[in-house]
């Protein structure tokens, strides 16, 4: 909602404007050719190798070490609130921790667990990690560092559950001034989003307000959004270690003008209070690894649009656009109605995209252009695999006699809708995609005799699409198509281990010969020859996958007659 701010009156009094500067940062350690004065732990055994490099000191171990440094002077560091370590991770997981030491050996501890190759700045290895000094831990003496006086330092970098081997690199350690513009999340003093003390800055609850969830050494990583809805304009998450927005919230994104923003900067971290916007939002996860799951969107008319390389997880999209600029948008696994998207789709690159909309096991409703939809769906399939960009599906990626089919709503129609599909209704020019098995050409759910006949009419009059039984989207209707409709449909009726092992030659008896899907199976292998027979073969999951396959039961199944 865009809201407008009066003009002031004439005769009010001057505003006065504070400028805070903040203090120069110091820089306490740069690491270049780097050594250290007494080191603890595996740093001293055989197996831990320390590297001096012209611009970082590396550790590569698996267990726990340490060292100290003098720093071979007092650095004064006053009016600097907030630590900076600038570290490397490219092999493993480590946890980097720094103590500071002031000349009366008073120190605290500042830690930052979980870091893992690629889920530094921008998806790649590097991490600037920040901590308020207030967030830090009691190390030694009285715990309360004179910052006018440090004078030691003690690194340290813990391996992971598993302790494997962990390459880890020092690069830059330096205090900084951090002056607060946006209320910051401490949790010091519980877990509820309305309490005053659980944040710096104030309690953000107002339209263009920012909340901060940033690194904290202790207090809550589950928030608890209560007291009613809380407004917002901005949610930032900026630490290695998840943040969780719980409670009965609604969360209110909204601001007086723009787009409103949700970034993840570092880390993956869950929103599963309901969430609602106002304005058109804009959702960036910078690091390719990096998640944002929000398990409670809220339907709006708004647009929404996905940016930076991370995943986007969503319970569904109903909004007005849905525009995937980079990374991913997933539909969380539902395969019901509360599953559905319905939003005008954009993704980037259009029919040649470089962004991915994966629907799982759900459907949906746009308005994009069919031929679009369908060259999407297309590029992700990527020839079965379902690896591609596009409108892809992690469901029929882990079932291959699954798939995404596309549809008009006119199509959809003339075999039987009634302006509702998937619980959401639709209009003739909608495009509607569905996640059913290979060669459910009508989307009923299932491979009956329908589907045959739609097949069997595509590939005799040289049709294409979907509905015509062109089921991996190449422009024509071939035995490959009869390969996906005919596996999928002896899957679904439980005899597709008998059609493989009379295909492969393992039993050439009778013995089930007579059941619909081998019918289908053996009067395709006569019309198309060892070439459907090979691809029959290449299309079947592994039998492990098959024996754990619970498939929907069909209601009945009707042995087609041979048409000509």
């Amino acid at each position: 909602m865009k809201h407008f701010v009066s003009s002031l009156a004439i005769g009010a009094a001057p505003l006065l404007i504070v400028t805070v500067s903040p203090a120069a940062p110091v820089q306490l350690a740069s690491f270049d050719n780097f050594s250290l004065d007494a080191i603890y732990g595996s740093w001293g055994a055989p197996f831990a190798t320390l590297t001096s490099a012209p611009d970082r000191f590396q550790v590569r171990s698996h267990e726990y070490g340490s060292g100290y440094k003098y720093l071979g002077g007092e650095f004064d560091a006053a009016g600097n609130d907030t630590v900076q370590l600038q570290v490397t991770v490219s092999e493993g997981v480590a946890g980097c921790l720094v103590d500071l030491v002031d000349a009366s050996n008073n120190g605290i501890a500042f830690r930052f667990y979980g870091l893992v190759p690629g889920g530094g700045t921008n998806g790649t290895n590097e991490y600037n990690l920040r901590m308020k000094l207030s967030d830090g831990i009691y190390f030694t003496g009285t715990g309360v560092l004179d910052t006018t006086r440090i004078s030691q330092m003690h690194i340290e970098v813990d391996p992971g559950p598993t302790h494997d081997f962990y390459t880890a690199s020092f690069n830059d350690l330096s205090l900084i001034s951090s002056v607060p513009t946006s209320p910051t999340w401490t949790g010091a003093t519980g877990n509820l989003w309305s309490t005053a003390g659980n944040w710096t800055g104030g309690v953000p609850n107002a339209v263009d307000t920012s909340a901060t969830f940033a690194s904290i050494s202790s207090g809550q990583f589950s928030v608890n959004v209560d007291g009613g809805s809380k407004t917002v304009g901005t949610i930032t998450f900026d630490n290695v270690s998840g943040y969780t927005l719980g409670g009965a919230g609604p969360i209110m994104m909204d601001v007086s003008s723009g787009n409103a923003a949700i970034n993840v900067i570092t880390g993956s971290h869950t929103i599963s209070a309901p969430l609602a916007t106002n304005d058109d939002l804009t959702v960036t996860l910078t690091p390719a690894g990096s998640t944002l799951t929000a398990s409670n969107l809220q339907a709006s008319t708004v647009g929404i649009t996905k940016a930076g390389a991370g995943n986007l997880a969503v319970n569904n999209v109903r909004a007005g656009t849905l525009t995937v600029n980079a990374g991913t948008v997933t539909v969380l696994s539902n395969g019901a109605n509360a599953g559905v998207s319905k939003a005008a789709l954009a993704i980037a690159g259009g029919t040649t995209p470089t962004a991915t909309l994966d629907l799982t096991n759900n459907d949906l409703v746009t308005s994009a252009a069919k031929a679009t939809v369908e060259a999407q769906v297309k590029s992700a399939r990527n020839n079965g695999a379902w690896t591609g960009q596009g409108i892809t599906s992690t469901a029929a990626r882990n079932l291959s006699t699954t798939g995404l089919g596309v549809l008009s709503g006119a199509e959809y129609s003339s075999v039987g809708g009634t302006g509702t599909f998937s619980g959401q209704t639709y209009a003739a020019g909608d495009t509607l995609v569905k996640y059913t098995w290979n060669g459910d050409a009508n989307f009923s759910g299932t491979v009956t005799f329908d589907d045959y006949v739609k097949i069997d009419t595509g590939f005799n009059q040289q049709l294409t699409g979907w509905l015509n039984g062109d089921f991996n989207y190449s422009g024509n209707v071939s035995f490959d198509d009869y390969v996906l409709i005919d596996t999928a449909f002896n899957q679904q009726n439980g005899t597709l281990g008998r059609a493989v092992d009379w295909i492969s030659g393992d039993d050439r008896s009778s013995a089930g010969l007579d059941t619909p899907g081998m019918s289908e199976v053996l009067g395709h292998l006569d019309q198309f020859g060892g070439a459907y027979a090979s691809a029959f073969l290449a299309a079947v999951p592994e039998p492990t996958s098959l024996a754990l396959l619970v498939v929907p039961a069909v209601a009945s199944m009707v042995r087609r007659r041979r048409r000509a």
